[in-house]
């Protein structure tokens, strides 16, 4: 008995004990902390430099340029200068304040206007202003209207080409009409009918190009090429490069200082007339003094031939004076003779005797 109750008593014990751990365990329990892993950075790819975007470097608009009278005192000289008289009358570009415009009669009227309005122009003018401008693939066609004045023909002549030379600065221009109060500016300071351009005669680059470069101020390379062979302007010097069945329009410069103009031969009209007086040749300039005219009166037949009726002399009571621009051609490809430009007119050298052309003889009228 005492054993059992013994046995009782240490297993009381020993359930207290187990107790007492299980209890000291569950409050001593110690909850994981889970370790805190470092955040996984993700690699993004390298980005590509994308290429570098060029913006074209913006060139200024071409300038809107004009001709203008080169002041001959200043002894400065644009590049381009065209030489009209030399030392009195040259023309040289400018450049207009107005912005170029995308249109290209804008951009002539602009061009032409500040021409008109420029302090240095050797002519004179009342309002002269642009009535119309228009351009159809290079053909162009200036209407001006007003009146124009300058101190003898070249005058008028420089002012002809001054507003050519302006035109033609716009390289869309390929050809041009240009007329002031209804007359084409190629007659601009012509006085003789017989270097009269026809009332529609349109100028072409070509011929500006080739104007301006037979015409370019030289400078001092002028100078250093030594004297500038003078221009022989003695003998006859007609209209055509070759005889045909008759003589075209001609002149006779004769030794004296007389001259003699014969119109065409072979056009039949009722009346012809020859002008007489004497010639004068410096620096690019002929100048002709008028003093008599020989009026040949005809009949002209059905059949298109012609018979002089009447032949009268007729002396001027006042010299009629006019001054024509010289260029000299020289001997051309192609040509048999030697040519000069009179005002814009090809004229051949026919014979350096202004008397005779083969058994034909001219004398000198008195």
């Amino acid at each position: 008995m005492k054993r059992l109750i013994s046995c009782l008593i240490n297993g009381i014990a020993l359930f207290a004990i187990a107790c007492r751990l299980t209890a000291g365990l569950t409050g001593n329990t110690i909850t994981a902390t889970p370790t805190e892993q470092p955040a996984t950075e993700t690699a993004s790819p390298t980005p590509t430099n994308p290429p570098p975007t060029i913006t074209p470097t913006a060139l200024p608009p071409i300038p809107i340029v004009y001709y203008y009278f080169v002041a001959i005192e200043s002894n400065t000289y644009p590049a381009g200068s065209v030489v009209i008289l030399p030392e009195v009358l040259i023309l040289g570009p400018t450049l207009s304040d107005t912005i170029r415009s995308p249109d290209t009669i804008t951009n002539i009227r602009s061009a032409l206007q500040a021409m008109l309005n420029d302090p240095r122009n050797a002519w004179t003018s009342s309002d002269v202003g642009i009535t119309s401008i228009t351009v159809n693939e290079g053909v162009t066609d200036v209407v001006l209207e007003g009146e124009y004045y300058g101190v003898g023909d070249v005058s008028l002549i420089a002012a002809r080409f001054q507003i050519l030379l302006t035109v033609f600065a716009e390289e869309a221009v390929q050809t041009s009409t240009i007329t002031l109060n209804g007359k084409n500016i190629a007659n601009l300071g012509v006085s003789h009918s017989s270097q009269a351009k026809p009332p529609d005669y349109a100028y072409t680059r070509a011929e500006i190009e080739t104007f301006m470069a037979e015409n370019a101020y030289q400078g001092a390379n002028e100078e250093s090429q030594g004297t500038v062979p003078t221009l022989n302007l003695q003998g006859i010097w007609q209209r055509n490069g070759s005889m045909a069945a008759g003589w075209a329009d001609r002149y006779h410069f004769y030794p004296s200082g007389a001259f003699h103009f014969y119109p065409n031969q072979m056009i039949c009209i009722n009346e012809k007339i020859e002008i007489i007086g004497t010639w004068e040749y410096e620096e690019s300039i002929l100048t002709l003094r008028t003093t008599k005219q020989i009026i040949n009166s005809y009949e002209v037949t059905s059949s298109g031939l012609c018979h002089l009726l009447n032949k009268k002399e007729v002396g001027l009571p006042e010299p009629s004076i006019e001054q024509l621009t010289i260029v000299d051609l020289g001997t051309q490809e192609g040509d048999i003779y030697p040519s000069i430009s009179i005002d814009d007119q090809q004229f051949w050298k026919f014979s350096d005797d202004a008397s005779s052309y083969g058994d034909e003889k001219f004398p000198e009228i008195k």
